[in-house]
């Protein structure tokens, strides 16, 4: 069996590994790795830096080396292109060199155009955009890579004895070794390994040595110095760089080279190398991320809204959250920028609104939950320079306050009686001062309101689970006469399963109606009763998970959910899979069909899927969701997105990585749309 073919069929860790067999004739050591060959094998598996695929994008990269060296290291850029089509060559000069963004050893180099067979350029570029590295080699970082062509400065019209790389191998932030390597694209190709100190050593990697020594360069010292501060923070990268008339130019970042297949002679050098890697523990999220299994929500919420006149017992829950590091600290904001900025660009920053944000209502006083939205929502704001101050809509003068906003950013709590407040109030806020909200109005009609929310699935003939939703208690028991058990029964206003139960007999179902239709059915808020309306949905067994897709603009998230064992609700199990090899394209479809429905800025629509139809059902929707960090989806250990077009009435989903808070995402999605009303004179 071929590699080519084996790397179809096998996992990563197993092609890694045979890989590994064929190229030493000895199994790969990944439970303990000694050798450098071994670690850098184990962090091409295991470090899942989601900052990397950028970093091995030889376009991207220059982001990254500007934002920690400058613009000044970096070499010349002519264009980037999205096949060889595009590429003027009229407007190149006569020397340059062309690369692939996404893959290491393919380039072109042309010393003079009038000799350049252009078309057969044209045909060796156009395969490379054809190929994904990760699929020919394994390298996860180049999995979703998008296939450009870079063009830039050619180099070595500055050198009179060939170009010379250097290439610092840097452990955590500190370089250790150096390999020169001349001559990388001609007969009198060698490499040379040095100490700091510029001593030789007697390292052989593949090519062969020179026996001449090489000069240090002249501005080895700033060198070092470049090496240190593009390398921190990574546990291995060979840093490679230029010197060209006394200046530098940064090469590339490698974060595994040679695929971790390079022969070292003598085989000393590589236990010595591999002795500089500290392997991190795994970064990435497990498969499956466990928070918590209990379900007494009821006694919980009750326990506490009975208690929390005590002042005493509210000590008790802060001090309790403060251990479990549920409140802002110092270290809040760091964790905050661990995600990607969200950015107006250039062009929409002309008309700005001024907005009015609305603190969560959490009742802790002065601490902060981390899980808390507008600090998110405070970030974007801050980032792009968009005025904005506190509304405290709580207050009695919260009408007039409202009139100095353009659009106001509010997450109101879902306790039934702020649900009230938060519709009374955006109603008026909307209708009589005309000033933009989010949530709208229509949007907090079905947010936390399942019943409602089931009147525009029912409308909109979204597939969703069979349900049943009366005010009536004669039509009910006419119901549960012909209807099958078991039935799940839910409240109207309840998240993380709570007011979730399964009926599983008829008598059941009439003790149930009995208290539903009379005095009202005690729920976990104390001041709300299960009153005068029903609301059951049909169980389907055969479900194995829950699905949850979030929809902002053009950017699609998603996640699964499973029920913890001998239970059957998923939702509010803390029982999360994140990394997934992909997101179903169906179950994403019925998403958009759905938050196009609803009008929405933003819908997380939560699915199952019937193992015996094969159909994703809708069971709820929101357009509020408690988010711990910017990872709502991994795909194959990628941190990122799908977006999505409509071409020719289809819809086309692409995956691409990037680590966002949705609040971010969500009030760049209000920002333009203010704007374009703006522009085009909508009232």
């Amino acid at each position: 069996m071929s590699l080519l073919l084996l790397r179809k069929l096998a996992s990563d860790k197993l092609y890694v590994s045979i890989r590994y067999f064929v190229t030493f004739k000895r199994f790969l050591n990944l439970k303990n790795p000694k050798t450098f060959n071994e670690k850098i094998n184990w962090l091409k598996l295991y470090y899942r830096n989601p900052d990397l695929p950028s970093l091995v994008d030889k376009y991207k990269v220059r982001g990254f080396v500007e934002q920690r060296i400058g613009d000044k290291y970096l070499n010349k850029n002519y264009g980037v292109y999205g096949s060889a089509e595009e590429i003027n060559w009229q407007e190149l000069p006569d020397s340059f060199v062309l690369k692939p963004t996404h893959g290491s050893g393919w380039v072109i180099i042309c010393r003079n155009k009038n000799e350049l067979n252009i078309e057969g350029a044209k045909a060796e570029m156009n395969f490379w955009l054809t190929q994904n590295f990760y699929k020919l080699w394994g390298e996860w970082v180049y999995k979703h890579v998008q296939p450009k062509i870079i063009c830039e400065r050619y180099l070595e019209e500055d050198e009179n004895d060939g170009l010379k790389d250097y290439k610092f191998y840097c452990f955590d932030g500190q370089p250790k070794f150096v390999h020169v390597d001349v001559n990388r694209f001609n007969n009198d190709h060698y490499i040379n390994f040095y100490s700091l100190e510029w001593n030789k050593l007697p390292v052989r990697k593949g090519v062969p040595n020179s026996e001449i020594n090489d000069p240090k360069p002249k501005q080895f010292k700033e060198m070092l110095a470049v090496a240190r501060k593009l390398s921190a923070g990574f546990p291995f990268v060979r840093v490679d760089l230029f010197e060209v008339q006394s200046k530098i130019y940064f090469g590339e970042l490698t974060f595994f080279p040679q695929n971790g297949l390079s022969s070292f002679y003598p085989k000393s050098y590589e236990r010595e190398f591999g002795n500089y890697i500290a392997l991190p523990d795994m970064q990435t999220k497990k498969d499956v991320r466990i928070i918590h299994r209990k379900r007494n929500y009821n006694y919980i919420y009750r326990l506490r809204q009975s208690l929390s006149k005590y002042s005493l017992f509210e000590k008790i829950i802060v001090t309790l959250k403060k251990r479990k590091g549920d409140f802002q600290d110092a270290t809040y904001w760091q964790y905050i920028d661990t995600a990607d900025k969200v950015v107006l660009e250039n062009t929409n920053k002309k008309k700005l609104p001024t907005v009015g944000l609305v603190k969560d209502l959490d009742n802790y006083g002065v601490y902060v939950q981390k899980r808390s939205h507008w600090p998110k929502y405070e970030r974007f704001l801050k980032n792009n320079n968009i005025p904005y101050s506190f509304f405290e809509i709580h207050n009695a003068d919260w009408a007039e306050q409202a009139k100095k906003y353009d659009l106001i950013i509010y997450r109101p709590d879902i306790s039934p009686s702020r649900m009230h407040e938060a519709e009374s109030k955006l109603y008026f806020i909307e209708k009589h001062l005309n000033i933009t909200c989010f949530p709208s109005y229509e949007e907090i009609w079905s947010y936390e309101d399942k019943v409602r929310s089931n009147y525009l699935l029912e409308k909109y003939k979204i597939p969703h689970v069979p349900t049943f939703t009366s005010n009536s208690k004669a039509d009910t028991l006419k119901y549960i006469d012909c209807c099958t058990f078991p039935l799940i029964s839910k409240i109207s206003c309840g998240s993380v399963s709570r007011g979730v139960e399964m009926i599983k007999t008829k008598k059941q179902a009439e003790k149930l109606i009995n208290k539903i239709f009379s005095g009202g059915r005690k729920t976990y808020w104390s001041d709300y009763k299960q009153k005068d309306y029903v609301y059951f949905q049909e169980f389907i067994e055969d479900a194995k998970f829950d699905l949850r897709i979030v929809i902002i603009g053009e950017k699609v998230f998603g996640y699964y959910r499973f029920a913890p064992k001998n239970d059957f609700r998923a939702s509010g199990a803390g029982i999360y899979k994140y990394i997934v090899p992909e997101l179903p394209v169906e179950a994403m479809k019925t998403a958009l069909i759905t938050k196009q429905a609803f009008g929405s800025t933003v819908l997380a629509v939560d699915m199952i899927k019937s193992e015996r139809s094969g159909q994703y059902l809708v069971i709820e929707s929101s357009v509020f969701f408690d988010i711990d960090d910017p990872d709502e989806l991994v795909i194959d250990n990628v941190t990122g997105y799908y977006e999505w077009s409509m071409k020719n009435g289809a819809y086309l989903f692409e995956f691409k990585p990037g680590r966002f808070w949705m609040q971010e995402l969500i009030l760049k999605e209000l920002i333009i749309t203010y704007q374009n009303k703006h522009l085009s004179g909508q009232p």
